[in-house]
């Protein structure tokens, strides 16, 4: 199965504004775009696609060491 594999490295000082002493990342940066509206109403037949598609991503977040989280995720199994 052919496949891709893409590096983006993004500097972005203002992602993580500070709120007294806390400081807030915003996750999801690069999908906060709405989807568009769906122009086309209900299907009349079923849709077949022969071309599947699946997109998996890693993010890395890279802070300054003095920062330490208040509170991590539950672990995924």
């Amino acid at each position: 199965m052919p496949g891709l594999t893409e590096s983006l490295a993004l500097t972005l000082p203002a992602l993580a504004p500070p709120s007294g002493k806390r400081v807030f990342l915003t996750p999801n940066l690069l999908s906060r775009l709405s989807a568009p509206a769906a122009s086309v109403g209900e299907r009349q037949t079923d849709l077949w696609l022969d071309h599947a598609l699946t997109q998996t991503d890693t993010v890395r977040l890279h802070v300054s060491a003095s920062l330490r989280p208040e509170q991590l995720p539950a672990p995924c199994n």
